[in-house]
């Protein structure tokens, strides 16, 4: 909900974000559209969803949704990573035979490199891993794409 709370007030109608819904009105409205007839959903099925709860909430005038999808490691994912969080946007991002998520989508909202004796020793994206828990960094060798959101 960043983006209905620090950047839109109307992206997200207030029935959908509602205390007593806690954003799973919201979940279960894009679900069909992301998560699709197969279990599980890949970054172009969230950029897909996006685009059609766009196209529903009659704003697709006004944003779109982007996907990547590389090779492991790819600096072209990373870029993108640290262009869209250096304008104060999350960012999703889809990761592959990571030694705990495996193959997992979680929410970057940061990013970290490590520099030691002039040479980069490790980057990496702090995200929240989609299962409650915030300040988890995933090493950029782990991540294979990203999803987000554009404005017009």
């Amino acid at each position: 909900m960043y983006y209905e709370d620090h950047l839109d007030s109307n992206m997200v109608p207030s029935g959908l974000t509602s205390n007593a819904s806690d954003g799973k009105s919201l979940t279960l409205l894009l679900k069909p559209h992301i998560d699709g007839t197969v279990n599980g959903s890949s970054i172009i099925d969230v950029k897909d969803g996006l685009n059609w709860y766009f196209k529903y909430r009659k704003i697709s005038d006004q944003y779109s949704a982007t996907a990547i999808l590389e090779t492991k490691g790819s600096s072209t994912v990373y870029n993108k990573i640290k262009s869209i969080i250096n304008k104060d946007r999350p960012i999703q991002l889809s990761v592959t035979d990571h030694p705990i998520y495996h193959s997992h989508e979680v929410l970057a909202y940061g990013y970290e490199k490590v520099v030691l004796y002039s040479s980069v020793v490790y980057e990496h994206a702090i995200v929240n891993n989609g299962w409650g828990e915030n300040n988890i960094m995933i090493s950029r060798d782990y991540i294979r794409g990203c999803a987000y959101i554009n404005e017009k």
